[in-house]
């Protein structure tokens, strides 16, 4: 996905269609799901 999209996306000065959002939202979960895993280390 185009990255000014999806900033235009966030700031609210477009907005994405259905299929678009549901993009989003998978890739969402997926960065969600490999964050949960991430272990930090001092």
């Amino acid at each position: 996905m185009n990255a000014t999209l999806l900033r235009q996306y966030a700031a609210g000065v477009k907005n994405p269609s259905l299929e678009q959002a549901k993009k989003i939202e998978k890739a969402l979960h997926i960065l969600a799901d490999e964050l949960r895993e991430a272990n930090i280390v001092n």
